[in-house]
């Protein structure tokens, strides 16, 4: 390149970036194509006159966003800034970004299916306290999983779906039935029933569905007291050495998955009412969501699985995903 040509580049590419003239302005001014114009603009690039810098505190965060919808062929990867917060309120900001999301898609006749966990809860407050001027009456939330034995608001699938249903006076689907049912008959009785193949069917029309990647380390008590007072619970009826067997890393609305991401049977799979992995990976929009180190071996897990379509996570985990 002699020295009029490489002049003439970095007076074009002043021009554009810096005075922000159109092309077609500058073509011209210096009696050139339009075409032309944009090929010196290139050749700028790529001999290294040009260099671009993008300055933004975000930048890195969109490049591991680009990355993973590249390695894990995901519609959208979501990730959020860590900011040296614990383990709760990393996960509490990850559901924030995940109610940005839902109110981002959020339209009219929408099924949205509704896991449960704190990251699940936290998005439906961030939802519940925006000002939502559009009437969604068309929308149904959708329970994923029957009623979890715990005394904690962010398991209770019911009370976040109420949270969303309120502000944005959409219907709920709640189905008013244990989590884990340990007696067969019962278990088969409601089964059989209308009000739970009203829910089975609904899982094959979910527009959208939201769930929280949970560690395989948890313990989910059986609605059976006379088992709770024995002191068996879920996990303890599995054994952490049956689920360190089977390699199970993670699970989704009590579906266990290992680190290959293929979703394991467990001798008392029978016993969960709720969607199925099969359904789950059946949604045309699943939305996972999972923050914190504790949870980085389930979402390496469930990324792995090929089942989920948006992944919304902190930017260590993301980093444990590309690493992996």
């Amino acid at each position: 390149m002699d020295k009029d040509e490489l002049k003439l580049i970095t007076k074009i590419c002043y021009l554009y970036y810096y005075e922000e003239e159109v092309q077609s302005k500058i073509a011209k001014r210096f009696n050139l194509t339009r075409q032309m114009v944009s090929r010196l603009i290139q050749k700028a690039k790529d001999e290294g006159i040009l260099k671009i810098i993008i300055a933004s505190p975000v930048q890195e965060v969109i490049g591991l966003e680009a990355d993973l919808e590249s390695k894990y062929g995901l519609k959208e990867a979501i990730v959020v800034q860590s900011d040296t917060l614990d383990d709760i309120e990393l996960v509490k900001k990850v559901g924030k970004a995940s109610g940005e999301y839902l109110s981002k898609v959020l339209m009219n006749k929408l099924n949205v299916g509704i896991g449960f966990g704190l990251a699940i809860q936290s998005m439906a407050e961030y939802i519940h306290g925006q000002s939502i001027d559009y009437d969604f009456k068309d929308v149904n939330y959708v329970q994923l999983t029957g009623g979890i034995n715990s005394s904690s608001s962010f398991d209770n699938s019911q009370y976040i779906m109420n949270l969303l249903a309120q502000k944005t006076m959409s219907h709920v689907s709640c189905m008013n039935i244990p989590s884990i049912i340990d007696d067969e008959k019962m278990r088969d009785t409601i089964s059989e029933s209308m009000h739970y193949q009203k829910f089975m069917d609904a899982y094959n029309n979910l527009h959208y569905a939201f769930v929280q990647i949970n560690p395989a380390d948890r313990i989910y008590y059986s609605a059976d007291k006379s088992i709770n007072e024995s002191g068996k619970t879920y996990l303890n009826r599995l054994g952490i050495s049956y689920l360190n067997g089977i390699d199970a890393v993670g699970e989704v609305c009590l579906n266990y998955f290992n680190d290959r991401g293929h979703f394991v049977e467990t001798p008392i799979n029978d016993q969960i009412m709720g969607i199925t992995s099969k359904k789950l990976k059946s949604v045309k929009n699943l939305v996972g969501i999972a923050a914190g180190k504790a949870s980085h071996d389930a979402a390496l897990g469930a990324i792995r699985a090929k089942a989920f379509d948006i992944l919304i996570i902190d930017e260590d985990t993301a980093r444990y995903l590309l690493d992996n």
